[in-house]
């Protein structure tokens, strides 16, 4: 289906989804929403077999799932996770102690469906630390010997 040929107007400056009440002032968040009323996933990833309706999830899913990166760390041990609600959970489990302490200090996050955009320049250093990161993990050390996964 093509979407632009389905956007309609509304009052000159506003766009209406034909599936739902949703209307915004932006002719491509109506399309990113549209598509969640759809199969059409054009944003794929290059790693994996996840797919997504929009952009910004897609620069999500490669900044979670393929850097490596652990952004969330125990200031109680060494732990470290990728994700905030995991570090809070682990606190729980893991230093109940102190948890009631940690949790005053670290509210959580109203939940959100979505993060903050990334910049074009984060996902071009995203890119870049993906790419480095899956040169290494296509070469397996092995008794001395190197073997390249094709």
């Amino acid at each position: 289906m093509h979407l632009l040929t389905h956007i309609q107007s509304v009052d000159n400056s506003r766009f209406k989804c034909e599936f739902c009440d949703y209307d915004c002032d932006n002719k491509k968040l109506l399309l990113n929403h549209q598509l969640s009323h759809t199969n059409d996933r054009p944003f794929k990833c290059d790693y994996c077999k996840y797919s997504t309706s929009e952009e910004d999830f897609l620069v999500s899913h490669l900044a979670i799932k393929h850097t490596g990166e652990k952004p969330f760390s125990c200031e109680m041990c060494q732990f470290m996770t990728k994700h905030r609600k995991n570090l809070g959970l682990h606190v729980q489990c893991r230093h109940l102690e102190g948890f009631e302490e940690w949790s005053a200090t670290h509210p959580e996050e109203p939940v959100r469906r979505r993060r903050k955009p990334f910049t074009q320049q984060q996902i071009e250093e995203l890119k870049q630390q993906h790419d480095d990161t899956a040169s290494l993990q296509n070469t397996i050390v092995r008794l001395g010997k190197r073997y390249t996964v094709l």
